[in-house]
């Protein structure tokens, strides 16, 4: 009887979740073909990377799994991995750094980028059948070899007669803007140097790429044949003719919990930042800044009801918010779309981010993962 193991059974029943975040798989699809008509022929990479901007890492590579990419471009050995136990079929690169503790653990089914000797070295040692990508700093000074190391590599590699090299990277340091500058022409100088010296020196690659998103959209492409899909797959950008034909993807929705009428003079929420200048109602939202919504917001910001923008008011605080819903008929477990999908909307992504001060890209990688991620 001691050793007797006890099964109970429960009944299957589908969750409800209080937070939701929507990933519409139409828009995505639509934001790759435009991206496919930008690139004029190019492969195209699709980065999945913090957790999908925020999307989900897994959920976008479900979607992309089945076109015609080269690679999901990943950040660590932990996406990869999760990418690799979600049976995802598409080839994976690592773009970031990894340990060489975890290097010398066990052989990876995924291409790496390396970024420095000592980076190469490793890979060399320990993955000596992983395609191989190396990173190149041609003028951004974050990661990567520098130009002046191009004989080192180019001697390492023929030394130990290394056959895996598939390809070399870069990165634009100022492809946020829209018309290419003097060190955007500088780059795409360095890099074509950097090619020039593997042709001379007889090393084959396979994919030579600098072009990411902006880089597409603003015109500054390289003679590359790869490029990095990221912000152009999610629909988000800055304001330009090409970025409003891509869609948002995403949408964040929340619930009303709690319903409260509030007399002129009373506060709401912690150090009574806000004072109703009149009676109000206000409804409670269990959404805060530990799932991702922007404390910035308290006092600025608007969530939708019923298509009906509603002020927030008081300090967004670790779970909840609170809304003004004074001019709204709603009821208990209503809809509220926190973050909305349409462009147009006052609680857009764009809006927020200018609300915020910020990028986009924050907010999006501020989502908390344990929020719930749905494709429809």
């Amino acid at each position: 009887m001691r050793n007797m193991r006890i099964m109970f059974t429960f009944p299957r029943k589908k969750y409800e979740t209080l937070n939701t975040i929507r990933i519409y798989q139409d828009r995505i699809l639509h934001n790759f073909r435009k991206t496919q008509e930008w690139s004029q022929g190019k492969q195209i990479g699709v980065v999945v990377k913090s957790n999908g901007y925020g999307h989900g890492i897994v959920e976008i590579a479900k979607i992309v799994d089945h076109l015609d990419i080269a690679y999901i471009f990943a950040d660590s050995t932990y996406e990869a991995l999760r990418l690799k136990d979600a049976d995802i079929q598409t080839p994976i690169l690592i773009l970031g750094f990894t340990r060489q503790e975890n290097l010398e653990a066990k052989k990876y089914p995924f291409s790496f980028m390396a970024h420095s000797k000592a980076s190469f070295q490793t890979l060399y040692k320990t993955q000596p059948h992983t395609p191989i990508h190396l990173f190149f700093n041609t003028g951004m000074n974050r990661e990567g070899f520098d130009l002046h190391e191009l004989e080192w590599i180019t001697n390492f590699i023929q030394k130990n007669n290394i056959q895996n090299i598939e390809g070399i990277a870069s990165h634009f340091a100022e492809a946020d803007y829209m018309m290419p500058t003097q060190l955007t022409h500088s780059q795409v100088e360095n890099f074509e140097t950097i090619k020039k010296h593997f042709s001379q020196n007889n090393i084959p690659l396979k994919y030579a790429y600098m072009d990411a998103s902006n880089s597409l959209v603003f015109g500054m492409e390289t003679s590359g044949n790869l490029v990095r899909a990221g912000r152009v797959l999610y629909g988000t950008g800055k304001d330009h003719v090409k970025y409003e034909q891509l869609k948002p993807a995403l949408e964040l929705v929340s619930r009303i919990v709690q319903v409260r009428n509030i007399k002129k003079g009373e506060s709401v929420g912690y150090a009574s930042s806000f004072i109703a200048p009149q009676n109000m109602k206000i409804a409670l939202i269990p959404i805060g800044y530990q799932e991702g919504l922007e404390r910035r917001l308290s006092n600025k910001g608007v969530m939708l009801v019923k298509d009906k923008p509603c002020p927030i008011v008081g300090n967004v605080s670790m779970n909840y918010s609170s809304i003004d819903i004074s001019n709204v008929d709603v009821q208990l477990d209503d809809e509220v779309i926190v973050y909305s999908k349409e462009r147009s909307d006052p609680n857009s992504l764009a809006a927020t981010a200018k609300l915020c001060g910020t990028i986009e890209h924050e907010i999006l990688t501020r989502l908390n993962h344990t929020v719930r991620r749905i494709v429809v």
